[in-house]
């Protein structure tokens, strides 16, 4: 069982993927976004939504400098990894990939805007998935607390909001808008010039329990019967694939492709 992330580089993870299936262990990750109620119930919303074409995702939240001077190591490439995309919102990257499969290419910005530290502290990133949807993720650590999500498909679209903590196990708001046509469907049907489909928005009550057994007790129970546990660290390799490519199209200043190339990044990391 390792803590999130599964490592700093995916050329790293490969390697803890491929030891951990030679050797018949079960290898577990810390993602514990996937146990929180409001992102189960998310999950299964987004799920229902048919293919998903579009994503709005936001976490935006406050680090002052106490925080890097507390705690050094956060503030350098060679020890924390990278800033926002690695330290912060891994969870949240692991997220969308939990919900929207593997990438397929990613175009992004990243910068330091606020502090005197190496690693990145804003990040806005274009991502399209395998599975065609396309995502606007926006990620800083220099504004107000924001947790704001939409995600829309063929049969709805999904919001999912907190302004009062990024991380939050049960969102301030959660609650999906049902098209009375398919999206699909009614583009091809409707002949008008400008027109749009019905939507019945509907609030969805979150339970404040975790539905899910936290995260050493799933872990243990994969080792015993043989499953994977709730984070693998084939699907985790997966999340460090996407902040990589971020951080390598940043850097570059290119759309990256995946698979990632791994000797093009850890070139990057180490120089």
């Amino acid at each position: 069982f390792i803590e999130k992330p599964i490592a700093n580089t995916v050329s790293e993870a490969d390697q803890l993927v491929d030891l951990a299936a030679s050797k018949g262990l079960t290898l577990g990750i810390g993602h514990n976004y996937r146990t929180f109620p409001g992102n189960v119930a998310m999950k299964q919303l987004v799920d229902s939504l048919g293919d998903i074409h579009r994503v709005l995702w936001q976490w935006i939240d406050t680090r002052p400098e106490t925080y890097y001077d507390r705690d050094i190591w956060r503030s350098t490439w060679a020890a924390a990894g990278g800033g926002v995309l690695l330290n912060q919102t891994s969870h949240d990257i692991d997220l969308l990939c939990w919900m929207l499969g593997e990438p397929a290419e990613v175009s992004s910005v990243i910068g330091n805007w606020g502090h005197r530290f190496e690693v990145e502290d804003t990040a806005v990133v274009s991502v399209r998935f395998k599975r065609g949807a396309v995502a606007s993720l926006q990620f800083s650590i220099c504004d107000r607390p924001l947790n704001y999500r939409q995600v829309s498909g063929d049969r709805g679209t999904v919001e999912f909001r907190d302004e009062s903590r990024p991380n939050t196990v049960i969102p301030d708001v959660l609650k999906i808008g049902r098209y009375g046509t398919p999206m699909r469907d009614f583009i091809k049907g409707t002949g008008g010039i400008s027109s749009a489909p019905q939507i019945e928005w509907e609030d969805v009550a979150v339970e404040g329990e975790r539905k899910i057994p936290p995260m050493m007790d799933d872990f243990i129970d994969a080792v015993l019967t043989g499953r994977e546990p709730i984070t693998s660290g084939a699907s985790a390799r997966t999340t460090i694939e996407l902040i990589n490519g971020i951080v390598l199209s940043g850097i570059r200043k290119e759309v990256v492709t995946f698979p990632l190339d791994r000797t093009a990044y850890d070139d990057v990391f180490e120089a």
